[in-house]
């Protein structure tokens, strides 16, 4: 340091000398850097196979879109970039944590803000010139490999120079944060967890209310958006980008950038009234020390409590804030323990903060419980929205929709084969009818009970996201159990006209365009089947008039366990086919089944008249097979085959169920229903399975014969069934 003393450009020469300091660790990073950087790149980027007497060069596949970091370079640019400014930082501030050190440092002629910006600004280049180095490096060899193939390898300069001003500030937030602390501390370890906790602070406060959100808020249903929680602490804001790349990096940079300023301001300030006989101390006041106290009063108070509350049986909202209080305080004197060494220096001023920290977090879980300020009952009025997303099609859920955006291809010798989509479980209203019937099952839902746990009258997971008039989103979701009033609401939302456009297959249908040229029938067991092609039979007059049956029939009574169905048809669509080895031109329908009911008159007319009242009569069958979790039944209406463990009931103990059973799905749940498959017996010995019919839960347990099996499946201990194979299960 003598240079510092004798030169007038004190500061620079302050700065240079801590560089000098500091070249050792410039070569590590910069060796280290080029094995994980540059290496990767130059190792991939000749690499080829001949094919038809020409040398291909293979695709380079990177993490970034500048097209610079393969195979592990993203995890070791991170490493470095990361652990290297904050381990380096904690270096840097070792002198503040010794005395005859810091009384030397302290000697010098230079300013307490001269010397701690020179040391900021040292650590900062100490990371950045090896790594920019190396990108550089990097960048030099993908402009290369660009050159000689472009289609196979990118290199962008904008996004390159992006992800290095993106690494600059955030390794410049790092940094000062460490310093931020180091100035409020006596001690190295106390840097290193101090600094840990501005890093970490926001995010763990922001998991801990979204936890809280998603566990006692009814009908919460925001997810955590990792856009949000990677700008709330720099170490995530770069790795966000390389997997959720946006505008909002820009935002995130600003607002980084801007808070280094901010805080290094702060550092500097509070670095100038700290005294030298702060090193070596131990910490108990400072900014620093208050955010420890109430992150850790605030999360351990809250998961302290409802851990203790869960373990002690304790369901009453009063019992569990009791114990949040409780363990706040708990936590608040066990930190102040740590930060002082003891109690001896523990202030009365300490005793009333800790008090205060306790009441917020309590306060916090109180408003949680209650429902979150109105949360919990806020139904938008129908005239203020724009339009509302459901993730439930009512009786055609079971209908696949395939969205032709979601478009999925399979290569086979360099060329796509196959292609696939994904599906649309949603559907978009914007009506005035439906819109209203929308929020009158939105409001019903938040007046029923949402904490059962039975699966009896459990009618599914309901999401519904509104749009206003303004633009603005609100989301719930229930999991919604209910009876005849809430089943009801949902049959009402299913009747709107526009609803029925959205998710009826058959809504729009045009005889010259129809895809179903083949028709499977089958009677109401599955056993008897014809298959009706468009040469034989006039399909698309039958399509017609199933469509007219099928828009007549109310929700309410498809849902009516008094439904009885007569038959199934089995529309087959040639577009699964056709746009199986082309992309699709639009979203379009899979093939899909339909339980023909007594009032399908103009269906079941025309299939009389073709002489097929055969397939109107149940065929004969000698047993019954009782399934559980039948969530995996086949369902196609051609083979019906519980993949399941159950139990097989004779003829004379099944026919006392099938007066109690329902050949329709009798609502929108998911596992209220037992599935029973009637069984036909050959001379043989071979078992052949019909269709499903349905038995609600609360009529199984009045049985007997089942109670046992009940028992089994549906009992305390919640385990999933052994699963069997179809030859196993034809065995039996």
């Amino acid at each position: 340091m003598i240079t510092a003393t004798s030169s007038p450009d004190r500061f620079g020469s302050l700065l240079r000398g801590l560089l000098k300091k500091n070249i050792p660790n410039m070569v590590y990073l910069a060796l280290i850097g080029f094995i994980g950087i540059p290496l990767p790149y130059l190792l991939a980027m000749f690499r080829r196979w001949e094919e038809k007497g020409q040398w291909v060069y293979e695709n380079i596949s990177t993490a970034d879109r500048g097209g610079l970091y393969v195979g592990i370079a993203v995890g070791t640019v991170c490493l470095l970039w990361l652990a290297g400014s904050f381990i380096l930082a904690l270096s840097g501030v070792g002198y503040m944590h010794n005395r005859r050190a810091v009384d030397l440092y302290h000697s010098l002629p230079v300013t307490r803000g001269q010397l701690l910006l020179g040391h900021v600004l040292a650590n900062f280049l100490t990371v950045a010139l090896p790594m920019t180095a190396n990108t550089l490096l990097t960048a030099a060899l993908a402009g290369i490999r660009h050159g000689m193939t472009p289609d196979r390898a990118a290199f962008h300069l904008g996004a390159i120079a992006l992800d290095l001003l993106g690494w600059y500030v955030t390794a410049f937030a790092i940094i000062v944060m460490v310093y931020l602390a180091a100035t409020q501390v006596g001690s190295t370890f106390d840097t290193f967890l101090f600094s840990g906790i501005f890093l970490s602070a926001l995010p763990v406060l922001f998991l801990t209310h979204m936890v809280m959100c998603q566990s006692y808020l009814a009908g919460w249903g925001y997810e955590m958006k990792w856009k949000i929680f990677c700008t709330l602490t720099p170490v995530l804001t770069m790795i966000g980008s390389y997997s959720a790349f946006g505008q909002w990096l820009y935002a995130a940079l600003a607002i980084w950038l801007a808070g280094g300023v901010l805080l290094l301001w702060a550092a500097v300030r509070l670095y100038q009234r700290r005294p030298s006989e702060r090193a070596e101390s131990r910490c108990r006041e400072g900014i620093a020390a208050g955010v420890f106290r109430f992150v850790a009063t605030f999360v351990g108070g809250l998961g302290f409590g409802v851990l203790f509350g869960a373990i002690t049986g304790a369901d009453s909202k009063p019992t569990e804030l009791l114990w949040m209080a409780i363990f706040a305080l708990a936590v608040y004197f066990f930190v102040e323990l740590i930060l002082g060494r003891g109690f001896k220096g523990m202030k009365r001023r300490s005793i009333i903060m800790g008090v205060a920290m306790a009441a917020v977090t309590v306060v916090y879980a109180g408003i949680i419980f209650t429902g979150g300020l109105g949360f919990e009952k806020r139904v938008p009025a129908p005239e203020r929205l724009a339009s509302v997303t459901l993730n439930y099609r009512g009786r055609y859920d079971s209908v696949s929709l395939n969205d032709a955006q979601k478009l999925y291809g399979y290569e086979e010798d360099n060329r796509i084969t196959h292609y696939s989509y994904g599906g649309i479980g949603t559907v978009t209203l914007r009506g005035p009818e439906a819109l209203k019937a929308a929020t009158a099952l939105h409001r019903l839902l938040t007046e029923s009970d949402q904490n059962g746990v039975s699966g009896e009258n459990y009618m599914g997971r309901i999401e519904l996201e509104y749009t206003f008039n303004d633009g603005r989103v609100m989301k719930r979701v229930y999991h919604a159990y209910g009876g005849d009033a809430l089943l009801a609401a949902y049959a009402a939302l299913e009747d709107t006209p526009e609803f029925q456009s959205r998710t009826n297959p058959l809504y729009y249908w045009v005889a010259e365009e129809s895809p179903y040229r083949e028709i499977d029938l089958c009677d109401a067991t599955g056993f008897h089947k014809t298959a009706l092609t468009e040469t034989d039979y006039d399909t698309a007059a039958l399509v017609a008039a199933l469509r007219l049956d099928m828009l007549a029939e109310k929700a309410m009574d498809y849902y009516d366990q008094e439904r009885r169905t007569v038959c199934y048809l089995y529309l087959e669509s040639e577009l699964d086919e056709k746009y199986s080895h082309q992309p699709a031109e639009k979203d379009f329908y899979s093939s899909f089944t339909v339980p023909v009911g007594e009032s399908y008159t103009h269906t079941l007319e025309l299939l009389r008249e073709w002489g097929l009242e055969g397939y109107l009569i149940p065929a004969e069958w000698d047993s019954m097979f009782v399934t559980a979790w039948g969530c995996d039944v086949v369902g196609t209406g051609r083979v019906i085959l519980p993949l399941w463990y159950g139990i097989l009931l004779s003829r004379e103990e099944a026919e006392p169920l099938l007066a109690l059973a329902d050949w329709t799905y009798p609502n929108t749940g998911s596992d209220d229903c037992l599935y029973l498959s009637l069984v036909r017996t050959a001379a043989d010995g071979t078992k052949t399975y019909g269709l499903p019919m349905f038995l609600p839960l609360e009529e199984a347990r009045r049985q007997p014969l089942l109670r046992e099996y009940m028992a089994e499946q549906y009992g305390e201990k919640l385990s999933t069934p052994e699963t069997v194979d179809a030859e196993t299960l034809e065995a039996r």
